[in-house]
């Protein structure tokens, strides 16, 4: 099978065009991973990330068209004890896990208000459990989102992509900064970023057409 990042319909080449040299601006380093993958403990499941500079120990999860819909806030049973169990990470009170196949993600928990978001907060929260895996945790690491904003030529497709950014930024600010994940993070050494490429094309990452998120 050919890799990801060779589909013109998938993230991962955004990825690999984004990244392949503009991850220097991060690390100047000559060891970038494309399409990484960290084993989540407790449970048998995995965190896909799309690439990682193990130098630097940052990971990197990119995002294209897939801001433009809703996602899923639903998580497997399995994930139940890494949320709520007695050992977790985000500061929440025990609970038992009741019998059910999936249980949903209390965003209000999170800073959230809406019921639906553009942010994949479900699959964030694998990455986090993934990266907090690893064997060293004294040695920080960083998890950075990377968006493609693109730059519209007509002035209804600008108004449409700004109104979009604009709930994605929100969301990010309020998850990210949210009580759960602040102690989850501060507990497993790692440190959060978001930033988006904005450019007419996918093309390399630069200081130029970079925009902080968060």
């Amino acid at each position: 099978m050919p890799p990801k990042m060779a589909s013109v319909a998938s993230s991962s080449r955004f990825c690999y065009l984004a990244l392949r040299d503009g991850y220097k601006q991060f690390n100047n380093s000559e060891d970038i991973i494309f399409e990484h993958s960290c084993r989540i403990k407790g449970v048998n499941a995995t965190a896909n990330l799309d690439a990682y500079i193990p130098k630097a120990n940052i990971y990197f999860e990119v995002k294209c068209h897939e801001i433009f819909s809703q996602h899923s806030i639903y998580l497997k049973k399995r994930y139940w004890n890494l949320l709520y169990g007695k050992e977790n990470d985000f500061g929440f009170s025990y609970a038992k896990c009741p019998d059910i196949d999936e249980f949903k993600i209390e965003l209000c928990n999170f800073g959230i208000a809406k019921t639906k978001i553009r942010f994949d907060i479900k699959q964030f929260l694998c990455h986090l459990w993934g990266i907090a895996s690893r064997k060293d945790k004294d040695v920080p690491a960083k998890l950075v989102y990377l968006f493609f904003k693109p730059k519209m030529d007509l002035e209804i497709g600008r108004i449409q992509v700004e109104k979009v950014f604009e709930e994605l930024q929100a969301e990010i600010k309020n998850i990210f900064s949210s009580k759960p994940i602040q102690i989850f993070i501060s507990n497993n050494n790692i440190e959060l970023s978001a930033i988006a490429e904005y450019a007419k094309v996918m093309e390399p990452l630069s200081k130029d057409n970079t925009i902080i998120l968060f």
